[in-house]
């Protein structure tokens, strides 16, 4: 019994391998079942089984990717966003033009949630080459023409802010410098005057030390010339005293 179990074991795994193609599509099948569900980890995984039994599946590739944006995009995961990113880049150049447009599509929608209009612009227009008739990616496009629009006016008025607050910056230094020189210039006028003020002064007051000298000097003579007047006045004393000897010698009587 256990000989038939095995045989009929290695059957069924001999027709999985014969059959990897179908056994693909079922799970990629079973992965857009969970994704229409919201189940972004149960398609992922599916998808991924699926890949690995037929690797060349580019609609695998797809769906990953598809599902790693969706699932990046509602938990914030940056790094999610951008494997599904990488993956969409390689798909652009399949030979199916269906994958290669969507691919496209979906670029764009990444590089419009991350404010690269420029590169999501070229991303639609890339569509629209592959499918003129693609409203949606029509709509997309002139929607990332307007936010570039709109974002390079934002970043030409910051230019013009920032290049008046430099002007302004330079004019109020330009000022500075003006009103610091024309403050230093006056000082210095300021002390020119002091200085030559100061000179006149010098020049008009007499020498203290030769004013003291004179004066010292005056003192000295006035103080001889008081000493020779009361010697001249003790001699004219003397003689006068001397006269008036001799005279009353002579007015004496014999």
């Amino acid at each position: 019994m256990r000989n038939y179990s095995l045989v009929l074991i290695l059957v069924i795994l001999s027709i999985f391998r014969a059959y990897p193609s179908s056994n693909s599509k079922k799970l990629i099948y079973e992965g857009n079942e969970a994704y229409n569900n919201a189940n972004y980890i149960d398609a992922i995984n599916k998808y991924t089984e699926a890949l690995n039994l037929d690797p060349t599946s580019e609609i695998a590739q797809f769906n990953i990717a598809t599902a790693l944006v969706v699932l990046g995009t509602e938990t914030n995961d940056t790094a999610k966003v951008n494997l599904a990113e990488q993956k969409f880049k390689s798909l652009v150049r399949s030979n199916s033009k269906s994958i290669s447009r969507k691919s496209n599509f979906d670029l764009g929608n990444i590089a419009y949630n991350k404010q690269d209009y420029k590169n999501s612009i070229e991303y639609y227009k890339k569509v629209l080459r592959t499918d003129p008739s693609d409203d949606l990616a029509r709509k997309y496009l002139r929607m990332a023409q307007l936010k570039l629009q709109s974002q390079q006016n934002q970043e030409q008025k910051k230019d013009n802010k920032e290049e008046k607050e430099q002007e302004k910056d330079s004019e109020n230094q330009q000022d500075n410098k003006e009103q610091q020189d024309k403050s230093d210039k006056q000082d210095q006028q300021k002390d020119q005057q002091n200085q030559n003020k100061n000179k006149q002064e010098d020049q008009q007051q007499p020498n203290t030390n030769n004013i003291n000298s004179e004066n010292l000097l005056k003192s000295i003579e006035d103080k001889e010339q008081q000493t020779l007047m009361r010697i001249n006045a003790r001699k004219n004393e003397a003689i006068r005293r001397e006269h008036e000897a001799s005279r009353a010698n002579i007015d004496k009587p014999w």
